[in-house]
């Protein structure tokens, strides 16, 4: 069974929203990792051995989202998400279900240089700081998961529509992800957990550096 709540609000100048989620899961599907007598990983076909399993299960959570507009060019958005999943009945090795999302903060500043302009239109810059937070609360046992350190990742942004004759005729997008080129992986990664890569010495893939990303849409009609 499942219970959802969601509470809103809206002015001028702030918004908000809450959203609260609980279920109740029996016989929740789920894989982890087999390991040989010795403890080390069952090897088959090169590859790691996983197995599925179930188990009764409870999944909580919720979302805050709350949009700041001091003036009306200035959006301040904000996010907050919780995720809570744990196995009933389990010792601390088997409690936590696997592949359960890291607390996460996100919050976004974004300016409107110019909205009604003839040449360009809604033409924008912005900033953003994502924080994920520790993941201490993983499925150990098999050393099916590991506990994921907390990081935050810089990124910017900078759009706007190129107009003629008062129509739009281009949409120009340039964003730039990890400005900080932080070396971090997901908890939800299963790369994360791939061999140690022999130039570096560090298990499993790392998620994707500093990257810059350039887009132009342009509409056609026939």
């Amino acid at each position: 069974w499942q219970i959802d709540w969601g509470l809103g609000y809206s002015s001028p100048t702030v918004s908000g929203e809450i959203t609260l989620f609980f279920n109740r899961i029996n016989n929740y599907i789920f894989s982890h990792k087999l390991v040989d007598d010795h403890g080390h990983d069952l090897i088959t076909d090169g590859l790691k051995t996983y197995q599925f399993t179930s188990g009764d299960a409870r999944i909580m959570g919720g979302e805050i989202k709350i949009d700041i507009h001091p003036i009306e060019r200035i959006h301040f958005q904000n996010s907050f998400s919780y995720v809570n999943s744990v196995q009933l009945n389990q010792p601390d090795s088997t409690k936590y279900l696997p592949f359960t999302p890291a607390p996460k903060w996100v919050s976004d500043l974004r300016f409107d240089l110019i909205r009604h302009g003839k040449l360009l239109n809604n033409t924008y810059i912005s900033v953003g700081l994502e924080h994920n937070f520790k993941q201490d609360n993983f499925y150990s046992a098999n050393r099916t998961e590991t506990a994921t350190p907390s990081y935050t990742l810089l990124n910017a942004g900078f759009g706007t529509d190129i107009m003629y004759k008062g129509k739009r005729r281009a949409s120009v997008f340039f964003t730039a992800s990890n400005i900080t080129d932080k070396a971090y992986q997901n908890h939800l990664s299963r790369l994360k957990y791939a061999d140690i890569n022999s130039v570096t010495g560090r298990e499993g893939v790392f998620n994707m550096g500093r990257n810059f990303s350039f887009k132009l849409l342009m509409p056609v009609t026939f």
